[in-house]
């Protein structure tokens, strides 16, 4: 497995003014618990990690860690979110990321909780000594052990359809052990009722099983399927859409909040229904039609956020203009996907920029070509996804209380009879066609029109990628294997597509989703010199494709500015005022105390 290569920089080490606790008395933070029944086996990455790093031919900035870990997430999980809704999708990955994280954080000293900014639930010793052996706790193999069996403790139940593939990619790297669901020594830690553990039985737990990853990885597990499940979402459906608790019949992901599109009627200072969010027409191809429900309205309201204060989420509360002209913007976007129609680039990003997962490890594999350690590109993946996570929350707040048509349904029901020179579907290219007719390039996502998500999502990996990078200029290139030096202020940019890097399949010849066999007419390079650039490729890809009205976009922009910014202070904020080295600028005294004994419980609810 292969990741992209990207662009131009060096990078250093960014000591926090620490905004978290730096614990700095005897009492503040507890001593890990003596190791028990040990085996250094427990420990070691296997053979096959090595081996396919070394058969592949990777630049020499690709550790085999840094090869594995993106592997089971590209070839792993992101095949188990191809047919999963843009906000599910963000939800999980986003708890993804913070097991992948906690791991890290577990075996260090300093680094920190991501969904609290304290201490993880267990901290490892930094090393076990005795005769017969020498186990380092504190090592980027042992991180992504833990990561691996906390994958696999939690796929079937986060994402069914994630764990053909992730159990194939882990079986094919050799992992051995690797158990598929959560581990009972674990759970009898925790109160599955209310989310709660207790920390003294924890740290028993785990250094009765020598804080091998298996046992570690299990409690990250565990503990963040409890956030998770408490996060706002309702991802097991425990909540009615009366948003009262769910007995019997429960759907995944229902929402809580009674939320009916054309709910508001005729009225002064009320919007016309005709402008009003339609549940749109959708068919399998096979006779079997269904009227879309909006995905997740309730997420807006009701869910967690993980970087964004309450104040700064509702400062970004926007409107949609009033007196806007519909018919004349619905002839822009049926003028837009005229040219699009005969224009195999633009087939080509809008497909990309439909996925925004396929974006961020363009972004992830550009910064490790700048020298970023895994460890580094962890706290990178977590910030990013952190911010692209809460810029989703934003957008559906705003969608939801806008409750703007689409411009299809505009087009298909307001000016049934015009007739326009658009796309008039696939293979079809240009043609002119009724408005009844009318339909954008690819799937229009069953939310509603104002603001885009994908406007919104991209402005935050703008911000969040350009900001971390100028705050680690000069920390990256700690083993001199970087391909690229950065130059503060300035942005990096991302090979998305070219010979050297390789081609994502809507840029391969005739590989197209929507036109497969026909769009691109040949292999097609693209780039984007800036994350500025990339930025404005995502957002102009959705007026191109025809899923927006023109004003939806830069509103977007302009609402999501400065969530990435947000995102990556914190990210750096996980290190605990450590650094990327774990250690922090003034010793401390070396504490003495020991774990919480008795039954006391830490709240996930918060």
């Amino acid at each position: 497995m292969i990741i992209n290569t990207v662009s131009n920089s060096c990078l250093a080490l960014l000591l926090l003014s620490a905004t978290t606790t730096i614990w700095s008395t005897a009492e503040a933070r507890p001593v890990p618990r003596t190791p028990k029944n040990c085996n250094a086996s427990f420990f070691e990455l296997p053979p096959e990690v090595i081996n396919i790093h070394n058969e592949t031919g990777l630049p020499p900035f690709v550790t085999p860690e840094i090869n594995a870990l993106v592997a089971a997430l590209q070839g792993g999980w992101t095949p188990g979110f191809a047919n999963t809704e843009t906000p599910i999708t963000s939800r999980v990955v986003r708890l993804i990321e913070t097991m992948d994280w906690l791991c890290t954080a577990s075996y260090s000293e300093n680094w920190l909780d991501p969904l609290n900014m304290e201490d993880p639930p267990v901290r490892s010793p930094k090393s076990y000594v005795t005769d017969d052996f020498n186990i380092e706790f504190h090592a980027t193999g042992t991180r992504l052990l833990c990561m691996v069996h906390a994958w696999a403790a939690v796929v079937k139940d986060w994402q069914p359809d994630a764990y053909e593939p992730l159990s194939g990619i882990l079986t094919t790297f050799g992992y051995q052990d690797v158990d598929y669901g959560f581990n009972e020594v674990v759970d009898d830690a925790f109160n599955l009722n209310t989310g709660r553990f207790n920390p003294s039985k924890l740290s028993k737990v785990a250094a009765n099983n020598c804080y091998s990853p298996k046992i570690m990885g299990g409690i990250v597990a565990r503990y963040v399927t409890e956030y998770g499940r408490r996060d706002g979402y309702n991802a097991y459906g425990d909540l009615g859409r009366d948003n009262k608790p769910c007995e019997y019949n429960c759907r995944k992901y229902t929402d809580t909040t009674e939320y009916e599109p054309l709910k508001k009627k005729r009225g002064p200072g009320k919007l016309l229904n005709k402008f009003r969010w339609k549940p749109m027409l959708e068919e399998d191809g096979r006779g079997y039609f269904s009227r879309q429900e909006h995905v997740t309205p309730h997420i807006g309201k009701r869910a967690k956020r993980a970087v964004l204060s309450d104040e700064d989420f509702e400062s970004r509360m926007v409107i949609a203009p009033a007196d806007y002209d519909f018919n004349e913007a619905a002839r822009e976007v049926a003028k837009r996907l005229q040219a699009t129609a005969n224009d195999d680039m633009l087939k080509a990003q809008i497909e990309y920029y439909d996925d925004k997962i396929e974006v961020i490890f363009a972004m992830i594999g550009a910064v490790a070509s700048y020298g970023a350690s895994f460890e580094q590109l962890c706290n990178f993946a977590i910030g990013i996804i952190y911010g692209e996570y809460d810029s989703i929350l934003v957008a559906w707040n705003i969608k939801v209380k806008n409750d703007i048509v689409r411009p299809t349904t505009w087009i298909q029901e307001q000016m049934t009879n015009e007739y326009f020179d658009t796309y008039a579907g696939p293979f079809q290219g240009s043609k002119s066609i009724r408005g009844a007719d009318f339909q954008a390039y690819v799937r229009v996502m069953p939310h509603s029109e104002y603001m885009s998500g994908s406007a919104c999502i991209c402005q935050s990996l703008k911000d969040f990628g350009d900001e971390w990078m100028d705050q680690t200029h000069g920390q990256l290139n700690s083993t001199g294997n970087a391909f690229f030096e950065y130059t503060p202020g300035a942005s990096i940019p991302l090979p998305i597509s070219t010979e050297m890097t390789g081609r994502p399949k809507p840029f391969l010849k005739h590989m197209s989703r929507t036109e497969p066999g026909k769009s691109p007419s040949q292999n097609l390079d693209l780039v984007a010199l800036t994350l500025t650039e990339m930025r404005n490729q995502c957002g102009e890809s959705r007026l191109n494709g025809g899923m927006h009205f023109e004003r939806s976009v830069p509103d977007s922009y302009h609402v999501c500015e400065g969530i990435g910014n947000k995102a990556a202070d914190y990210a750096l904020q996980l290190l605990g005022g450590a650094g990327w080295d774990d250690s922090l600028a003034e010793p401390t005294d070396t504490p003495t105390s020991s774990p919480t004994e008795g039954p006391v419980e830490f709240d996930l609810s918060l």
